[in-house]
Order: C-alpha cells, then sequence, then structure tokens
C-alpha cells in the first residue's frame, strides 16, 4: 500500500494516477464518514467525489505536520454531507424555514475558477454545454444525448474533442487534471460498491459484510446423517448446502423439511435436491432475510432439517477490492464484470462475475441459461492467447436456481500470460421487483387489434395484430401436445418492442394468461386459458429465435383473457462487448 507521501508525490507528478491511487486507498473511509450523516447512496456517492475533486483543486495546501491526509480528507468530506444534508432539508420544509450559513462550492474557491471559465466559454457552445453537464452536473453519455437530442456516438465524439481543445487552451492545465479526476473518482466510486470473498463471489453491499460458516457441521438423524458442507449469507440472501447420508433405501423414504430461524423476515426460497450417488443426496437450500439489528462480525442462526436443530456460527469473511481480485471492465452506470483467472492442471479456467451496478442485473449463465439464444446471433465466450489463437468457453453445467452469483468458465489447455477475454453480450433481468400490469383482451373469431402499449423496464411492449390459428404448434414449442384434445382455442397476438437503449433489447417478455378456474379431464388438469411465446427463426446460419408475440389458448368458450406482464420475468439482452486484458500467472503462483 502506498504511504502518503509517495500518493502527495505522485499526485505532483501525474494528477490521474495520484488522484487514482488516492481514491483507491481513502473511498472507503469517506464513504463511512459521509454514510453516517447521509441514508440515500447517490448522495453519499456524490459528496465522496465531490470531496476528492475539492482536495486536489486545493491539494498544495495540506500540510502534513498540522495533521494526517485521512483526517484531512475526513473533515473534507463530512464538511460536503453536512452541506448535502442542509439542502436537502431545505428542499423537504422550504428555505425560509430552515436557511443556514454554508461553506462555498469547492469549485467556486478554486484559484484557477476564471481560467476555466475563460476556456470553456471559447468552445463551441454545444461542446461547452455536454462538458458541464459530463463533470458538472454527472451525466452519463447516454443521459446527455436523450436530454439534447443527440445520438450517443456524437456525444462521445464531441466529448473527447472538446476535451483536447480545453487542454490546450489552459496554460497551466491544472483545471483539466481536475476534472480528469473528478471523471476518475466517478469509476472508482462505483467499485467501491464491491467487495470479493473468494468462493462467495462479489458483495454490492457496503454496508453489510458476506458471512460464511465457521466450520462443517454434522449431527445424527433418525437413521441417516447430516452434514452441513458450507453456508453462507450474502446480500438478504442464506444459502447452505446440505449432504444426507445414510442408507439408500432409507434416503429414498425421506421428504425434507427444513427451516431457519435468526434473521428478520425469514422466508423459504428454495429446497433443490442433486442426484443420489453411493447413499448420499445433495441439497442446496435458500432463504432470505435481513440481518438483525446491532450484528457485529458473528451471525448466529439455527438451521432446522426434519426436527433436527443444527446451531450455525457464521462470521464475516475479510473481502479484498475488485481491483486487488481479478481484471474488470466497468461501464458508466451499468456495471460491468470481473474476470478471476486460474490454471488447473494446465487448463485454464475463469470464474466470471456480474459487478451489477443500476436498473438491470446481468444473469451469472452471461449468454447461456434459459433464453440462450434469443435475441439476436449466438457468439461465444472466448480469449485470446498471447500466440493470438482463439479459445471458445464452455460454462460449467449449474442449476439457474441455485442461487450461484457467478460461474466458472473453462477454455481448455492453456499457458500462463497475457490473456484477453472476450464477453459480446450478456443476459439481464431488472434489479428491483415491479407491480404486474394486466390488461383485458377480447377473443373473437375475427381478425382484429390489440392495440396496447405496455411501460416497462428499459422500453415498451406493443401489442398488435390478433386473429385465430388452427392450431400453436407451427408458433410456438412445448404447446402443442395435447393441447387440441383438451379443448382449447388458439389465437395469435403480434407484438414488437421499442427499446430506450438501442444496445438493450427484451430477448423475451413472457405475459401469463390470468386463469379463472381449473378442470381435471383423465386425471389431468388443465387451466382455462394458456399462454406461450411465438418465436420465429431468423434467416441467419445458424439461425437466431427471434420473439414475434404471443400464442393464447382458452377453454369452455370464454370471449376474453386476462393477460399479465410481470417485469422481473423480462429477460434482456444487452449488446454491450467486454474485452478484458488478464494476466494468468503459473499454477504454483498467486493471482494479483
Amino acid at each position: 500500500m502506498r504511504t502518503d507521501d509517495s500518493l502527495l508525490s505522485l499526485l505532483r507528478r501525474d494528477p490521474e494516477a495520484g488522484m487514482a491511487g488516492l481514491i483507491d486507498a481513502y473511498s472507503g473511509l469517506l464513504w463511512t464518514v459521509c454514510r453516517r450523516v447521509l441514508d440515500n447512496e447517490e448522495d453519499v456517492k456524490e459528496c465522496v467525489n465531490e470531496a476528492f475533486a475539492a482536495f486536489y483543486l486545493r491539494h498544495d495546501r495540506f500540510d502534513p505536520e498540522k495533521g494526517s491526509l485521512k483526517g484531512y480528507l475526513a473533515v473534507i468530506a463530512r464538511r460536503c454531507a453536512i452541506r448535502r444534508y442542509h439542502e436537502n432539508r431545505r428542499a423537504e420544509i422550504g428555505a425560509a424555514a430552515y436557511a443556514e450559513e454554508e461553506d462555498e462550492d469547492p469549485f467556486a474557491r478554486a484559484e484557477r475558477r476564471d481560467e476555466l471559465e475563460r476556456a470553456l466559454a471559447a468552445l463551441d457552445p454545444l461542446d461547452e454545454q455536454i462538458l458541464r453537464m459530463k463533470y458538472y452536473r454527472g451525466m452519463t453519455a447516454r443521459e446527455i444525448a436523450e436530454t439534447l437530442g443527440l445520438s450517443y456516438e456524437t456525444v462521445k465524439k464531441r466529448h473527447q474533442r472538446s476535451l483536447k481543445k480545453l487542454l490546450k487552451s489552459i496554460s497551466v492545465g491544472m483545471a483539466v487534471a481536475a476534472i480528469l479526476a473528478l471523471l476518475a473518482a466517478c469509476a472508482y466510486l462505483v467499485l467501491r460498491h464491491f467487495g470479493f470473498v473468494p468462493g462467495y463471489g462479489v458483495n454490492t453491499n457496503p454496508d453489510a459484510p458476506i458471512y460464511a460458516l465457521v466450520e462443517k457441521l454434522t449431527a445424527a438423524a433418525g437413521g441417516y446423517e447430516l452434514s452441513l458442507e458450507d453456508a453462507w449469507w450474502r446480500e438478504e440472501s442464506f444459502l447452505a448446502d446440505l449432504t444426507l447420508r445414510g442408507s439408500e433405501e432409507r434416503l429414498s423414504q425421506l421428504f425434507l423439511d427444513a427451516s431457519l430461524s435468526g434473521l428478520d423476515g425469514v422466508r423459504t426460497v428454495s429446497v433443490s435436491r442433486g442426484a443420489a450417488e453411493h447413499g448420499e443426496i445433495p441439497y442446496r437450500l435458500i432463504f432470505e432475510g435481513g440481518l438483525p439489528e446491532g450484528t457485529g462480525d458473528v451471525l448466529s442462526l439455527t438451521l432446522t432439517v426434519n426436527g433436527t436443530p443444527l446451531p450455525l456460527t457464521l462470521t464475516a469473511a475479510e473481502e479484498s477490492a475488485i481491483s486487488e481480485a481479478g481484471f474488470y471492465s466497468m461501464t458508466e452506470k451499468d456495471g460491468g464484470l470481473l474476470a478471476v483467472p486460474r490454471l488447473e492442471d494446465g487448463e485454464l479456467i475463469v470464474s466470471i462475475h456480474p459487478l451489477n451496478e443500476g436498473e438491470f442485473r446481468t444473469y451469472p449463465f452471461l449468454n447461456g441459461g434459459v433464453w440462450a439464444g434469443y435475441g439476436g446471433e449466438e457468439l461465444p465466450v472466448a480469449v485470446t492467447a498471447p500466440d493470438g489463437s482463439v479459445l471458445e468457453g464452455e460454462a460449467e453445467l449449474a442449476n439457474p436456481f441455485s442461487g450461484d452469483s457467478y460461474l466458472d468458465w473453462y477454455f481448455g489447455p492453456a499457458e500462463p500470460g497475457e490473456y484477453v477475454l472476450h464477453v459480446p453480450y450478456v443476459y439481464q433481468y431488472v434489479a428491483s421487483d415491479s407491480e404486474k400490469i394486466t390488461i383485458e383482451l377480447a377473443l373473437t373469431e375475427e381478425e382484429s387489434r390489440a392495440d396496447v402499449s405496455l411501460a416497462l423496464p428499459g422500453g415498451t411492449l406493443r401489442l398488435g395484430r390478433l386473429f385465430p390459428i388452427d392450431s400453436p404448434a407451427a408458433y410456438a414449442e412445448g404447446l402443442s401436445l395435447s393441447f387440441g384434445e383438451a379443448g382449447y382455442r388458439w389465437w395469435a397476438l403480434e407484438a414488437d418492442w421499442e427499446s430506450e437503449n438501442p444496445e438493450r433489447t427484451a430477448a423475451a417478455a413472457p405475459l401469463q394468461a390470468v386463469s379463472d378456474g381449473e378442470a381435471s379431464e383423465d386425471g389431468v388438469f388443465w387451466s382455462s386459458a394458456v399462454t406461450g411465446l411465438w418465436t420465429a427463426g431468423s434467416d441467419s446460419e445458424p439461425p437466431v429465435t427471434l420473439v414475434s408475440g404471443y400464442v393464447i389458448g382458452a377453454r369452455g368458450g370464454l370471449a376474453g383473457v386476462t393477460l399479465s406482464a410481470a417485469p422481473e420475468t423480462v429477460c434482456y439482452r444487452w449488446d454491450h462487448p467486454f474485452d478484458i486484458p488478464m494476466k494468468v500467472q503459473a499454477e504454483s503462483d498467486e493471482l494479483p
């Protein structure tokens, strides 16, 4: 770790590198300081950002003989947080009732502010506006493009061009370095949200650690043995890997009943059973629940399995910074990916972790999983080796309902060296649950139009032509067997997706028919209404699976059907490529 003297020396020689080192060393401290004053994480992020920028603009005033750099930064951050707190209070109760004298903005106190303002004013008015929106208001290129009615590429090009002009027009260069320092701060503060624990993945919650089981537990229970192999809590979820051991006859008679106590609002998510082998059955148990108030470094829970209590002790796991864990690539506001490579028995394995930030969360399967092949051309996850050869990866076989936050990817025989990981696109889901959207649709024997627009995260689903069809077999897979014999009548409903972001499209947006009852025929239960995706292959080779709309089946002479859309079930394809340079060490060496 760099000393304060070395950081200050680097800051004088190379402002960008110095600010990067400073932020890496003290962003955690400043985050904690601001978090004590502010509740909103966006406010905290902006105040930490502002504190680093303010320090840069007056870092020559810092006197190490009068105090530590740590304390100096903490004071600046606390002042920023208090000012933001007062601003928020005035907004809540009115300026007249809450007037208070404050420190002026750090930029207003910068000695070279006039020079910066003159340089900005000399730019093309549109270029000046883009720079001010970018660095003074913290807007992303995408947000600027939407606000100004420009294309994303136009904003990026004008931003780069105008920043170069600004650099040439300022004699000292101090103000430009400060702007670049702000940009570095934005990137590093996004990373501040993430901690990494080997074996358990990325932690996106800076206020709560990952808790891991101290030691394995075994217990005898009615002719078989319970063995808790591992357990951990992360981001409101508790996961446990449990193995039952005993005679095959005894195990075949068991039904696993599990409960958990010790968390707030605990609920069971899933109990997944693996394949039985040699008198053993593995289970993955998942519960949701928050940490009790006052939880420190130790989390005590009780897992009860078929009436047998297992007292658990979990401790806060030591987390490392993302930059120390592996190699990463981040976007401005949509998160990114962390790659942790290793060689095992001469083969390259890369653990790929989503770094989720913003409105959408990347699926741990990246470009695979349930909707693999939907929404565009299938492209492999690959690495480029030092000799220029390309190795395609294959993900480990995993259960999509396992709760795992990352997957290992296998690339075959490889040597130590410099590689580049290429992830061409990923599938995503919306980060937070939303209210279901329902519509009423009349079913007629003549062609009609739904003309309904459903506003969903990331875009709009438009429902159009509705017409009767003889059978769903030519439109949708999985709805052809036996449905004709069950007395369903069928319709096809055309749909179109309009994206807010050209890089992100809805690969699959399921609509669910709300059934008003079920009927039993020969022991088989049939819902009054069913739906399925209407898919059509493209002309590409191999064909791309595209969603054209929906098929709707109705029984019992239904004249209409209720359809519901749950935003959390929509799968998005994010066509944003990630190219991540990686250094792969020899098997005996440690990762950087």
